[in-house]
């Protein structure tokens, strides 16, 4: 039974090509251009956008493509592993509760790999923040604050 829900959440890679080629957004897949996911303010950031997607029912959180023109950026100098599970389960593991199990999947568009996060319904019950962002200048947390949902 297990094999066949982990089957189940699996997504075709041409189906994730053709999310980026189609580079539609909507509620339920975020566009995300190549950021640092080891500074403090982009892990706020993408805790802020998985909470959002299980509390929408889920999604996807696509990296690699400008968030406001929809274009696929290509290749990223950055590491592909700071866009991979262990990475994203940390930022979860930080800032949210429930703990979801994302799961990170590659597709590739015009030769280069872009990282596909999968993000689950939050179920039964919301996914919330449970620590705040790094502080901003004014002293406030910065992109998620501890208690919103």
């Amino acid at each position: 039974m297990m094999a066949a829900a982990r089957e189940a959440d699996k997504i075709a890679v041409s189906d994730l090509s053709d999310l980026i080629a189609g580079a539609n957004e909507n509620l339920g897949v975020e566009f995300k251009a190549w950021m640092d996911t080891g500074e403090a303010e982009h892990k706020a950031k993408l805790a802020r956008h998985i909470a959002a997607l299980a509390n929408h029912g889920g999604g996807y959180l696509v990296f690699g493509v400008d968030d406001k023109t929809r274009k696929p950026l290509g290749a990223t100098d950055l590491p592909l592993s700071s866009f991979g599970q262990d990475a994203l389960s940390s930022i979860v593991k930080k800032y949210l509760d429930p703990r979801l199990q994302l799961l990170v999947q590659g597709a590739e568009f015009d030769g280069a790999n872009y990282p596909v996060v999968v993000v689950p319904s939050h179920g039964s019950r919301p996914v919330v923040a449970i620590a705040d962002g790094p502080q901003g200048a004014n002293g406030r947390p910065i992109r998620i604050s501890q208690g919103t949902v």
